[in-house]
């Protein structure tokens, strides 16, 4: 899958999603994007999942995406995080709502690279489970 492919798949489960909100009201609950060779890049694809950015008159602003609400097991196994993974993942940390399975097993991650994501961590009071393994 790589990059391109979560990128890929973050906008067009953006689209479908906010046809099917309206309409059907299906959620996605989990995402399993094990051994996908996803990098720093990818993973602030999967931070849009999470929040939309928008411009306007120059000005950046943050709204809760439609998918947040509903992603609740995020597996991200054998992918090569690095210190701006790590750190997107802090991001998601820190916005999401109903996230309470994160699963990192073998990503690679160790020492400072974890800095970020680690306070993140702490702060959050949803996550539930978080696979290290």
């Amino acid at each position: 899958m790589r990059n391109e492919g979560v990128q890929c798949l973050s906008s067009s489960l953006k689209q479908t999603n906010r046809k099917a909100i309206r309409i059907h009201d299906r959620r996605l609950y989990s995402l399993d994007l094990t051994d996908n060779m996803i990098d720093g890049d990818g993973f602030c694809c999967l931070y849009e999942l999470f929040y939309d950015q928008f411009r306007t008159a120059g000005t950046v602003f943050e709204i809760e995406a439609p998918l947040p609400t509903s992603i609740r097991i995020l597996v991200l196994d054998y992918n090569l995080i690095g210190k701006s993974g790590a750190d997107w993942l802090g991001k998601i940390l820190d916005v999401s709502r109903q996230l309470k399975v994160l699963s990192l097993e073998r990503c690679g991650l160790e020492g400072k690279d974890l800095e970020g994501f680690c306070k993140s961590l702490q702060k959050n009071k949803i996550l539930k489970v978080l696979n290290l393994g």
